[in-house]
């Protein structure tokens, strides 16, 4: 009476009269159906959908990355201070006094190129090892990378000197 299905379960669906996952069930008959056209379309709207998903949450993970986003509060006018004598003490040998660059690379601007997080943890761990003058770890507490790091992502530009005539 029923053609033979993939399992028992089919089977007694297709006695009830129900459609299963692709088989039109019926009680005389069994059979798969002919078109896959509505699977194919769903198939293409789940992939897109889920293609869609995916690009939001990478753009709203790299929001949250960017420096200069909401998550890092602006220091306080002490704070600032605070920094400014940190970086004297500690960064500006090697990062110029204006974050212009020297031995180090330019900080003019550093939060355009990384993460808040990310200068954290060059502030704490360092960078560069393999070069020929890497930048040490340890330099400055967690505290410390922090402060410097909403710092630098909130410090105006410096402006650029007129070479003498």
């Amino acid at each position: 009476m029923y053609q033979i299905a993939k399992n028992d379960l089919v089977v007694q669906m297709a006695r009830l009269g129900m459609l299963v996952s692709g088989y039109a069930a019926t009680p005389l008959q069994l059979s798969r159906k002919k078109s896959m056209t509505d699977r194919s379309r769903v198939g293409i709207a789940f992939a897109l959908v889920a293609c869609g998903f995916a690009a939001n949450a990478l753009a709203e993970r790299g929001k949250h990355d960017r420096v200069g986003s909401s998550e890092a509060a602006p220091p306080s006018a002490t704070e600032v201070q605070q920094a400014q004598v940190l970086y004297a003490n500690t960064c500006a040998l090697c990062h110029g006094q204006q974050r212009e660059g020297a031995i180090g690379p330019s900080l003019v601007a550093v939060g355009e190129r990384y993460s808040l997080a990310k200068i954290e943890r060059i502030a704490q761990e360092g960078k560069g090892k393999k070069q020929a003058i890497p930048m040490p770890a340890g330099l400055v507490s967690a505290e410390q990378a922090r402060l410097l790091a909403r710092w630098l992502v909130t410090a105006p530009p410096v402006a650029k000197k007129m070479p003498d005539a």
